[in-house]
């Protein structure tokens, strides 16, 4: 139970026999001390404040009889509504909070900042984007350089860099065969999608420390 409300009902308990004399009027006389006590530690706004002294005005022989027992019985519907009009002004609150607030005036420093870094406000919508989408589909950087290399679908291309680096006796699952196997749709795919997976990361975060003013290439 929400703190506020274990603090209505302590007061209750509290000050049962002085609640059943309390009305609109005197409110603050028999009870003055324990109210103003309850009103400070359960930090009860001023409007909420008056719910609470209608509340006590119009259930003053029930309240005579509350204790930790039967709080909710005596005073089941009166209580609830008590509550539920407390959750409701603290909703409306919220909203007439959020709705003062200016948002054309928000909107300025934030435009003014976005006017002043329009490279870093570029890569903080870019970067984040192509990177889980390298990340999701890393054959689109190493299925390009693959065939630029020369290491095609039907095997390694005549006059390309992997047929003049290729030697007679190719150690398998050494990394031309790895390479090989990956451009014909083998075994190596997986291999070398997770090292351009490694590799893409490595170099997202190069390129956030560098902006950070931490990376290798920081100013």
């Amino acid at each position: 139970m929400a703190p506020a409300m274990e603090n209505i009902k302590s007061f209750i308990v509290e000050n049962g026999e002085k609640l059943a004399a309390v009305s609109s009027e005197n409110i603050h006389g028999p009870l003055k001390a324990a109210y103003a006590k309850f009103i400070n530690e359960a930090k009860v706004p001023e409007h909420l404040q008056e719910n609470f002294k209608s509340f006590i005005s119009e259930n003053r022989e029930k309240l005579a009889a509350a204790s930790t027992e039967n709080i909710e019985e005596p005073l089941k519907e009166a209580y609830s509504k008590l509550i539920n009009s407390t959750h409701a002004a603290k909703i409306t609150e919220t909203i007439d909070t959020i709705s003062a607030i200016r948002w054309h005036e928000v909107a300025e420093p934030i435009k003014g900042w976005i006017h002043e870094h329009l490279f870093l406000t570029g890569c903080l919508i870019i970067l984040p984007a192509t990177f889980m989408i390298l990340l999701r589909a890393p054959q689109l950087i190493y299925v390009p350089l693959l065939r630029i290399l020369g290491f095609t679908f039907w095997g390694i291309r005549a006059f390309s860099v992997a047929s003049f680096v290729q030697i007679p006796s190719t150690t398998a699952r050494g990394i031309f065969a790895i390479l090989q196997s990956a451009g014909m749709g083998g075994y190596g795919v997986s291999i070398v999608a997770a090292a351009t997976r490694v590799v893409v990361v490595v170099i997202v975060w190069l390129i956030l420390l560098s902006m950070m003013g931490w990376g290798p290439w920081a100013k």
